[in-house]
């Protein structure tokens, strides 16, 4: 192949690849996955050779200024995965591929890169491996998922391919390592993504073929792992594995793409799978593997608040406070969840009615009373505390609603004998000695050794009442796992006891409540039934971010894709975050890469205005 001509992709968001002179004495030397450096734009910077060609459209082409490392570090199949993402999630090939790769390894730094070990096996794509995938309900924590982990990793060790094992943080991705390394002492690589040297030399053991086990959290799924058998994702209806950042991928679906590419087997393990990967398993015929070891064991019990209206100043229901106190007193232990943090949900003057807001944000700050601030519930921002009202300037402000810290001071005051403790993100354990534990849905994340015998959720209309069609799932999920945690009862209060979710969830009926769920959204054409696709325009001027938002529609609507449901643009959810005013496109598509295509040509062909910048993300 003439080597003359070098397509190359930057890590920015501008569509490529570029073509690039490769100087003779570099011709021999370069292949698809090299990295190089380039002059891009007045600037150098780290590209990635994705092809060549013997000629180029253009004229006067720029050499390309090195290459940085001697072997490439990715190969023709890694890059069809890339490519892949690129398509579906509507980023340049180049943000793809800066995806893939820690950030040390992004660096215009020469790696140490050796020969690649040869593997015991080459089956791959169309290879004699048989794929399986399988779907496995409970949590890690199960002896019959940890059996049945251990089987599926022997077997196509055996065969001498890979295993790469995803959870989804950093937390659960240690536990998950601990797991796997007393069965397999030794032959496990946890790969804790954090930057620096540590991180490129697991990336090469891992490029090397050095490591063939693999625990690692989200960005995990893209570790170079060689003749690849299977692919493991723990706990995977977690919200962890939903990237924030561009291209806004989710874990599963990267998981499914890199198994069909690679041909090798997937195995998802749940307590409550989401939705989508429902569906998967029904139109693809998986094995769903159940154990009564992963039914909850617990009594649900649901309190009609129209019955028992809690006190004006306390959370409490009687029918709970009474379960509370009845088991603190029997020396039992409690668990209370309440998804709202700090001390009080908003400050506000009495006298002029002004509500103490995030700059940055524009919503009501959350009083923090350990730490004496106020938190900004959306960016965190945190400012000093001070009783006087900026605007009128007289003492006195007030702090109304109420989080997880104004439960545990009622609490303190109502049962004063109970050793009380609140969990935060910080608190990854609870001291055996405490009686009563109130948090957040951080408390699914500390060491359950510790274990309620009672356990109560305080605000569960709330959760369900959120402009998020996935909110029943959510919920559903977080009551399985309460029920699973808890030795006696979960108790919740309610307004609308009658809900479909509170029906399943007595029986932990998961075929129904899946059918029902699928039912509303198969009729709303939402995922998995469609694809939604939003296109987000954010500026520190509201007016230029509103103003490109309805160029972007208009220019939208003359597409002309019948199948095309676009919604006008409207104010984002978070309509301001960060100093940044955000307006929103939604648009329900059956075809995303076809769609996401249409979206990418239009945002070419609409002219940017100044400060604002336009995102696209595909089922957020």
């Amino acid at each position: 192949m003439t080597k003359n001509i070098a397509q190359i992709v930057v890590g920015l968001p501008v569509d490529g690849p570029f073509d690039y002179k490769v100087a003779d004495q570099d011709q021999l030397n370069i292949s698809v996955g090299h990295r190089v450096s380039v002059p891009f734009a007045g600037r150098q910077l780290t590209g990635y050779v994705v092809g060549f060609s013997r000629e180029s459209d253009f004229e006067n082409l720029k050499t390309l200024i090195k290459i940085l490392d001697e072997e490439p570090i990715f190969d023709e199949q890694q890059l069809a995965l890339m490519k892949a993402i690129s398509a579906h999630y509507g980023c340049s090939l180049g943000e793809a591929v800066e995806t893939a790769l820690p950030f040390s390894v992004r660096k215009r730094k020469a790696l140490p890169l050796r020969c690649r070990q040869e593997q015991e096996s080459s089956s791959g794509k169309g290879g004699s491996f048989f794929q399986s995938i399988n779907l496995v309900l409970g949590f890690m924590s199960d002896a019959h998922i940890q059996e049945q982990l251990f089987k599926e990793i022997a077997e196509v060790r055996a065969q001498g391919r890979g295993v790469l094992c995803l959870a989804p943080d950093a937390d659960s991705a240690k536990k998950f390592y601990q797991i796997l390394e007393q069965k397999f002492k030794d032959q496990v690589l946890y790969f804790d993504g954090k930057s620096g040297k540590k991180q490129i030399e697991q990336w090469l053991s891992v490029w090397t073929g050095e490591a063939r086990i693999v625990v690692s959290a989200r960005s995990g799924v893209f570790l170079p792992l060689r003749n690849l058998g299977l692919i493991i994702l723990s706990d995977e209806d977690h919200y962890g594995y939903l990237e924030d950042q561009t291209p806004f991928y989710h874990a599963r679906e990267v998981a499914r793409m890199r198994a069909s590419e690679e041909g090798c087997s997937l195995m998802f393990t749940a307590q409550v799978p989401s939705v989508e990967l429902w569906r998967y398993a029904q139109q693809e015929q998986w094995t769903v593997v159940r154990h009564s070891d992963s039914f909850p064991a617990a009594r649900f019990v649901c309190v009609d608040l129209r019955n028992y209206k809690p006190q004006r100043s306390l959370h409490f229901s009687v029918p709970i406070f009474q379960a509370l106190t009845d088991a603190v007193t029997a020396g039992k232990k409690v668990l209370v969840l309440l998804n709202r943090r700090g001390f009080g949900t908003f400050t506000h003057c009495p006298h002029c009615e002004f509500v103490v807001r995030c700059p940055r944000c524009e919503v009501a700050f959350c009083y923090n009373e350990e730490a004496k601030t106020f938190v900004c519930p959306r960016c965190h921002k945190s400012e000093a505390i001070s009783l006087t009202c900026p605007s009128c300037k007289k003492s006195g402000l007030k702090f109304a609603g109420g989080g997880v810290d104004r439960v545990a001071s009622d609490l303190a005051r109502l049962v004063p004998q109970a050793r009380i403790c609140v969990i935060d993100r910080k608190r990854k354990t609870v001291p055996k000695a405490m009686d009563l534990c109130i948090g957040t849905q951080a408390v699914f994340q500390i060491d359950q050794s510790w274990r309620p015998d009672v356990a109560a959720v305080l605000d569960i209309d709330s959760e369900l009442g959120r402009t998020d069609f996935r909110s029943s799932q959510k919920v559903f999920s977080e009551l399985a796992a309460l029920r699973r945690w808890a030795t006696e009862a979960v108790f919740v209060q309610t307004w609308d006891p009658d809900q479909e979710v509170f029906l399943k969830i007595r029986n932990f009926d998961l075929d129904s409540f899946y059918a029902g769920e699928m039912e509303k959204r198969r009729g709303l054409m939402l995922p998995p039934f469609a694809h939604l696709i939003s296109v987000v325009c954010r500026s520190p001027k509201q007016e230029r971010a509103m103003a490109q938002s309805q160029d972007i529609y208009e220019h939208l609507l003359k597409a002309d894709q019948e199948e095309l449901e676009i919604h006008e643009p409207q104010e984002d959810f978070q309509s301001k975050l960060r100093d940044q005013y955000r307006f929103i496109i939604i648009f329900k598509s059956p075809h995303a890469e076809r769609d996401v295509a249409i979206v990418r040509k239009v945002l070419r062909s609409v002219r940017r205005k100044a400060g604002v910048v336009t995102t696209v993300q595909v089922d957020p």
